[in-house]
């Protein structure tokens, strides 16, 4: 097998992407629940709307790839509150998704989103030298 980190991280994106895209939808289907249980951890009915925008939204752009450095912090920022709030009272097991979402969108925010996306960069020109590659040149 070939070495492609392109690949690897459209695989990553469209895993992540599509996880959040479910939960988001499943939120805004049922927004009555969804606030009631925000509302149960003392969080107000605006957040709900929230979180389930950044993760609509941010679950798009991940598989878009557009923007993933943004839409990866804020994924990664609800993970790391329904791990915090919900989660980390529960055992591990109860909680491995949301720490494997969490890592997986801060190392798409990281990374980027890799050549296979829209939003990726191309390089019209690189130089090497001493083992090391830069590109003069990137554009959108």
């Amino acid at each position: 097998m070939s070495c492609s980190p392109d690949v690897g991280m459209l695989l990553i994106r469209l895993a992540v992407g599509s996880i959040f895209i479910a939960h988001g939808w499943a939120k805004f289907q049922n927004m009555d629940a969804t606030v009631a249980f925000f509302g149960s951890l003392g969080i107000s009915a605006m957040l709900a709307y929230v979180v389930s925008g950044i993760e609509l939204l941010g679950g798009i752009l991940m598989v878009l790839g557009l923007w993933t450095s943004i839409a990866g912090g804020l994924l990664a920022i609800v993970m790391l509150g329904a791990y915090v709030l919900v989660k980390s009272k529960l055992p591990f097991m109860a909680a491995e998704i949301d720490i494997a979402l969490f890592a997986a969108s801060l190392g798409v925010a990281f990374v980027g989103p890799g050549k296979y996306s829209l939003g990726k960069k191309v390089c019209d020109c690189t130089t090497c030298t001493d083992g090391s590659c830069t590109c003069l040149g990137c554009k959108k």
